[in-house]
C-alpha cells in the first residue's frame, strides 16, 4: 500500500513539474512548450564560445545597482521570465520572484536589453520559447 501511495505521489509531482506554465505565456500563446530543444537561443554571434558566460558578462556590465537599495543594504535574486522571439529579441518580460520594487525594475530593464544572436530552433526552424533568468544583486563584487 505504501509503495502505491509513493508511486501516486511521484506521478502527481511529475505532472506538476512538467505542466505548461500559462502565467507568462498566456492561454492563447503560440510559444513552443517542450522538454528538449535542438538548439537553445544563442547570445553570441555565430554561436561561438560560451554563450552563457558572455550573457553574464553583459548583465554585469549593464547593471546599475539602485542607490536606494545599496543604502538599505538590500541584496537578493530577482527571477525574470521572458519569451525569446523568432528574431532573437525578447518580449513579455515578467518578474516571477521579486526582491524590492527598485531592484525588480532594474532587472526588468536589463532583460529588455538582451538580444539573442540566434533564436531557439526545433527541427532547424526558429521557435519562440520561454526562458527564466535569475539576476543576483549583491553588494559583494562577483567574479564571472
Amino acid at each position: 500500500m505504501v509503495k502505491n501511495a509513493y508511486l501516486y505521489l511521484c506521478l502527481i509531482y511529475s505532472v506538476y513539474c512538467y505542466g505548461q506554465d500559462t502565467l507568462l505565456l498566456g492561454k492563447d500563446s503560440d510559444a513552443v512548450t517542450m522538454t528538449a530543444l535542438q538548439n537553445t537561443p544563442c547570445y553570441n554571434k555565430n554561436c561561438k564560445g560560451n554563450s552563457e558566460v558572455n550573457l553574464l558578462k553583459f548583465i554585469k556590465k549593464e547593471i546599475n545597482y539602485p542607490e536606494s537599495a545599496q543604502q538599505d543594504s538590500i541584496e537578493g535574486t530577482v527571477i525574470v521570465g521572458y519569451i525569446v522571439e523568432l528574431d532573437g529579441s525578447t518580449s513579455q518580460h515578467k518578474v516571477l520572484k521579486s526582491v524590492r520594487d527598485d531592484i525588480d525594475k532594474e532587472a526588468l530593464r536589463i532583460c529588455k536589453l538582451i538580444k539573442y544572436a540566434e533564436p531557439a530552433k526545433q527541427k532547424n526552424k526558429p521557435v519562440r520559447i520561454k526562458l527564466v533568468l535569475p539576476i543576483t544583486f549583491s553588494l559583494e563584487p562577483t567574479k564571472y
